[in-house]
């Protein structure tokens, strides 16, 4: 296969044939998910096409997706990763060069966008249910490509955070392209949870985005992580996971936190507190992103959504800047499971088995826990916490 000579037919094209994920990265994109068969070189401008979406990075390319007649965003659908996974029928990879310069071709609507920050488990999902349920809304939940900028981030953050950056900037823009091509009245990213780590680049090259954080207590999020564990019968937490989701490593926001935490530190923690990392850093990151970067990212609480539904969301709402008669039937709406149909879903196990899956809270898990928040500056965990700017 010769290599694309101009920009004209720098877009190398692929059948998929097949496709195979290890449960591990269920929730990962990669470009070795999919068996391909390359079919031609074509114009970059093919993925400025509805169907193409972006799937995912490599540290040289970008990965889009063409998933036909199926519409990844679908209301009934949790996540777009898992959807085009499933759906995709062709893949594009393209040099980052030429991503670039086909992205800045896309028209910006002046519709409200919203990135809804988070730290997983805390009700985001629901969040973009309601979302959805407004006129003519576009919610796009979980698209990878913007993991993988986190992830590169974490590696090699401070190396190549121009790099990065350039890439965030056309990962938005080739996302936006669906609002524009569908005329929605409004629009919702709200990614995983390691995007958290690399928001200060989207507002650097977005600032028109409204961004908002939701979170829940600390206990409230690690026992919902225990009772999918007992629910999918997973493995306990790896010292891996731990700090890919904690942002340990050189990840340029937390550095200085991470810099007096190694691996092998984490590799001591107990099942509990390798979670309990997850939110610890998160709230770490948030509090940096204000202080420090002078963001002011509003934030709200799972908990407070929950029990005073239609005074939190129309607070949210009003900060978003969608008019407030457009709130939808809530009730109707928090009736039903947001993630049905994934492994993130436990409504339907046992609740005598997952009761018995949480961990029995001791004086020294109380310790360890506290030693772990000291190290990230996080003085909340077991207490009530709420956080600063908080709209509920």
């Amino acid at each position: 296969m010769e290599p694309p000579k101009t920009y004209e037919n720098s877009a190398s094209v692929y059948q998929i044939l097949g496709r195979y994920k290890a449960e591990r990265d269920y929730e990962f994109s990669r470009k070795t998910d999919f068996t391909t068969e390359f079919t031609e070189f074509a114009h970059p401008n093919i993925v400025l096409a509805e169907n193409y979406s972006l799937y995912t990075f490599t540290d040289d390319e970008a990965i889009l997706v063409d998933c036909g007649d199926c519409d990844i965003f679908d209301k009934t659908k949790a996540f777009v990763y898992d959807t085009q996974y499933k759906n995709a029928v062709k893949m594009v990879t393209m040099s980052l060069e030429s991503f670039h310069t086909v992205a800045k071709q896309v028209i910006v609507p002046n519709i409200p966008i919203v990135h809804l920050a988070n730290h997983g488990r805390c009700g985001s999902t629901l969040f973009t249910k309601v979302f959805e349920g407004i006129p003519n809304a576009l919610s796009l939940s979980e698209t990878n490509g913007f993991t993988q900028l986190a992830e590169m981030s974490l590696h090699n953050g401070n190396q190549d955070y121009e790099k990065i950056k350039k890439m965030m900037y056309s990962a938005i823009l080739i996302t936006i392209k669906h609002a524009s091509a569908r005329n929605s009245s409004c629009m919702l990213m709200k990614h995983q949870s390691s995007v958290l780590f690399i928001t200060e680049m989207m507002v650097d090259v977005f600032p028109s985005i409204k961004q908002v954080y939701m979170y829940r207590q600390g206990l409230g999020f690690v026992q919902s992580y225990e009772k999918l564990m007992v629910a999918n019968s997973w493995d306990p937490l790896s010292t891996e996971l731990a700090c890919y989701w904690g942002g340990v490593g050189q990840h340029r926001l937390l550095k200085s936190y991470t810099d007096s935490i190694k691996p092998e530190d984490i590799g001591q923690f107990s099942s509990f507190t390798k979670w309990a990392i997850v939110w610890v850093a998160s709230t770490a990151a948030f509090k940096k992103l204000n202080e420090e970067h002078g963001l002011e990212l509003k934030s709200f609480k799972f908990e407070h959504m929950i029990k005073n539904p239609n005074i939190v969301l129309s607070k949210v709402f009003a900060h978003i800047g969608i008019p407030l008669d457009q709130l939808p039937d809530i009730d109707t709406i928090f009736s039903k499971d947001s993630q049905t149909g994934t492994p993130f879903s436990s409504r339907d196990a046992d609740k005598e088995k997952l009761k018995k899956g949480l961990t029995p809270i001791t004086d020294e898990l109380k310790v360890e826990v506290e030693k772990l928040c000291k190290m990230f500056g996080v003085t909340q965990f077991w207490e009530e916490t709420v956080l600063a700017n908080d709209l509920s």
